[in-house]
């Protein structure tokens, strides 16, 4: 069993031996893990394979020296420790920004939710008559899958040009809605929590989710 406190105590003595050095290694861990995870790891099928442990191992190392980084910096620059410290919270940001990286890589739609909100925003583009509320209301259109969002998630278009329903208080990155527009407490559920963006001055696009995946991302 690992002795979690004798490892915090080698990472920071290593810290303050070699504070430099340490953070060139993070960079050159940062592009190994980048390499692993966002090139190879897609076309690693057979979770029981040595190659998809490996790339396990290289993961959990990675996510694991992240906090042990960040932890010793903030203990050693609260010791005056700057040189050791910031160099330590150098290395986490490094090791930290490896792991937006690979998932960028990857394609991940579900952290970078960019694409498939232009997609949306094309679609509607295309024609905005389809979508319009003809001032009666908000109206809720479902794209389904075509602006190729994450697993489990589908895409819409709200259209609200009186701005009632709550919409507008709803834009921001993946979050459980509030706005009485999704509706929660249907079968199948759809709007578990949504990622919305506002196109036009009465347009939204929106990213609707069936569970919280949020509960499962890697960072």
């Amino acid at each position: 069993m690992v002795d979690r406190k004798q490892m915090f105590r080698s990472f920071k003595k290593l810290v303050q031996s070699h504070p430099i050095s340490l953070v060139f290694a993070a960079v050159l861990w940062g592009a190994v893990f980048v390499f692993s995870d966002g090139v190879v790891s897609p076309y690693v099928k057979d979770s029981t394979s040595l190659s998809s442990k490996i790339l396990g191992m290289i993961i959990a190392l990675t996510i694991g020296f992240f906090f042990l980084a960040f932890s010793a910096g903030g203990v050693l620059l609260l010791r005056r420790k700057w040189l050791s410290g910031l160099c330590c919270v150098a290395v986490a940001f490094i090791l930290y920004a490896s792991l937006l990286s690979a998932r960028l890589v990857r394609g991940d739609r579900f952290m970078f939710t960019g694409a498939p909100h232009n997609e949306i925003a094309k679609i509607y583009n295309r024609n905005p008559s389809q979508y319009s509320d003809d001032g009666s209301g908000a109206r809720l259109t479902s794209l389904r899958d075509d602006c190729g969002p994450p697993n489990g998630c589908a895409c819409w278009v709200v259209v609200d040009s009186k701005h009632s329903s709550g919409v507008d208080k709803e834009i921001g990155s993946w979050h459980t809605p509030n706005a009485s527009i999704f509706p929660r407490d249907t079968l199948p559920r759809q709007f578990v929590i949504v990622d919305v963006r506002q196109i036009s001055q009465s347009a939204y696009s929106i990213l609707g989710c069936e569970a919280d995946w949020t509960a499962w991302k890697p960072v």
